[in-house]
């Protein structure tokens, strides 16, 4: 979640813009429609970059799944994308390459964590436990 990247916000926010969100269903957003796949979420991205007015072209940076998505949005908007930066980013083939850990992956777990966000459990660990005022 967005929350999470905070202290490295506020660094890079002394030489640059930083604008930060968590796609639908993350963090304090909304469910979004279906299908959740890179191409709604891409979209989502740039219909908010559009009509938030935030000009380009962006340094757009994804961690982890994010990181799909980071790719997605620069091919799909090349002109609108000056660079790119993955934190620990998935690899789009991460499953075919090593087919045993496609059996370790859980998609529940993210399931689970999409309830907890919806019900509002998420946003009150982060009201309990807060980034640093600093």
């Amino acid at each position: 979640m967005s929350a999470s990247w905070i202290l490295v916000q506020q660094e890079v926010s002394d030489t640059t813009r930083v604008c930060a969100y968590d796609r639908a269903g993350m963090g304090w957003s909304q469910s979004g429609p279906e299908p959740r796949d890179a191409k709604q979420i891409t979209s989502e991205l740039h219909t908010l970059l559009s009509e938030s007015g935030i000009e380009g072209p962006y340094v757009v940076v994804g961690h982890s799944f994010g990181g799909l998505y980071t790719q997605t949005y620069a091919a799909r908007y090349p002109e609108e994308v000056e660079g790119v930066a993955l934190v620990e980013p998935s690899h789009p083939e991460q499953f075919s390459h090593r087919p045993q850990a496609h059996d370790s992956y859980e998609p529940q777990k993210f399931a689970v964590s999409s309830l907890l966000a919806r019900l509002g459990i998420v946003r009150l660990l982060y009201k309990l436990s807060p980034a640093p005022p600093s």
